[in-house]
């Protein structure tokens, strides 16, 4: 909610969270707030045949089937998920469902564990553990976004899955910024460097 009304963040995140959150904010790099994305979202549930509702994760009880009814039919996202929750289906489960849906997962991309690990950031110290780490990790150790192609087929699913994730993500940034797809093919670890 403090984030919802602009409200400062000073005491609820340590002041390091809090500067990174204020340089991105002013960039026009978020927040994004589900009801940004509403339209995107609700526009890709529509597109979705039943079938696909019934291979989502936690479906397989008929909630699958109220969501999907819903979807065709309610104004948004609250509607939809108050039409199918009740006291066996909670609303928090429809709207994962939702988001799942809206994303593509399917309950054979939530199982199990992750095909691989994913650096997004590391300092001196990070880089080195990261040196000990690649030649007797038990999954792949992924540093660059290329190198997801040299992966079997459930890697690069998820790499995908992730990269429309963020596309989704970007176009619930706030106008006037670039809404641009593709950036988790683009962008690598952030590496932090201690200042001499």
């Amino acid at each position: 909610d403090r984030l919802r009304q602009g409200a400062a963040l000073t005491g609820a995140v340590p002041p390091e969270a809090e500067a990174v959150f204020a340089r991105e904010s002013a960039s026009g790099r978020g927040p994004v707030f589900p009801e940004t994305l509403e339209i995107a979202l609700l526009s890709r549930l529509r597109s979705l045949p039943e079938a696909v509702w019934n291979a989502l994760p936690d479906a397989g009880d008929g909630l699958e089937r109220r969501l999907f009814r819903a979807s065709q039919r309610e104004p948004g996202l609250r509607e939809i998920c108050a039409a199918a929750a009740s006291k066996r289906w909670p609303a928090a489960r429809a709207r994962r469902m939702l988001w799942a849906a809206g994303l593509g997962l399917t309950g054979a991309d939530a199982a199990g564990t992750p095909p691989y690990l994913r650096v997004l950031g590391a300092n001196a110290a990070g880089r080195a553990l990261l040196a000990e780490m690649r030649p007797a990790a038990a999954l792949p150790l992924l540093t660059k976004p290329a190198a997801v192609r040299k992966l079997d087929g459930r890697s690069r699913r998820v790499f995908a899955l992730e990269s429309g994730a963020s596309d989704l993500w970007a176009l619930g940034l706030p106008a006037g910024t670039p809404r641009r797809g593709g950036r988790e093919w683009e962008t690598g670890p952030v590496l932090l460097f201690s200042p001499e």
